[in-house]
């Protein structure tokens, strides 16, 4: 009937789990050229991340950006680890909503800059006007060319992502008023034609 107590101490050592969290923004879009910024929120302990943007499509970026390229309401999950390989994951169920349609909108002048974009790509969010692209949402096909008041062409391009920077054949063009023509198929299948004229203005 003798009773003896034994305590032992540091046998059993926690570890934190890491916890996933994150938000989608925006949670509409215009499939299949705006883009969702998913914002991380998980622990700060976490290493690794693996999301999953439910079109098919993976990540381990930790705050990736995705644009869907088909309509439809798509769920997000978002599955995170740390260094103590105690995971856990998060799933949003209709976190994002890609909708068809679109549209395109040419500037009437813009200013070329002799240091500026050899390709012709330009930053979308900038408000720099030295790039003659369209404002644009939704394309799916495109096509844009600029002719000389001769009618000889003197740019084509195939992506709305990819603009006039003012040269021909590697050279500045001369300020002088060119016109445009550009066709383009949306994401919901309607297409339009559009065509105008650009006054090339050096600064």
């Amino acid at each position: 009937g003798v009773m003896d107590e034994v305590i032992h101490y540091a046998t059993v050592e926690v570890f934190p789990t890491a916890i996933a969290a994150f938000t989608a923004s925006p949670n509409q879009v215009v499939a299949p050229d705006e883009s969702v910024y998913f914002v991380n929120g998980s622990s700060a302990d976490v290493t690794q991340w693996l999301w999953n943007f439910g079109d098919g499509m993976l990540s381990i970026n930790p705050t990736p950006v995705h644009s869907y390229d088909e309509p439809g309401i798509y769920t997000v999950s978002l599955t995170v680890n740390n260094a103590f390989n105690c995971p856990s994951s998060i799933t949003v169920e209709n976190a994002v909503e890609a909708i068809a349609g679109g549209f395109m909108r040419f500037p009437t002048a813009f200013t070329p800059s002799p240091g500026g974009a050899p390709d012709g790509t330009y930053d979308p969010m900038s408000y720099d006007n030295d790039i003659f692209h369209p404002q644009h949402q939704g394309i799916v096909h495109y096509d844009l060319r600029v002719f000389n008041k001769w009618g000889e062409m003197i740019f084509v391009s195939n992506d709305p992502n990819i603009g006039w920077n003012g040269r021909v054949n590697g050279e500045l063009a001369r300020q002088d008023v060119y016109a445009w023509r550009a066709s383009a198929t949306f994401s919901d299948g309607h297409s339009v034609t559009k065509a105008g004229d650009v006054t090339l203005i050096f600064h």
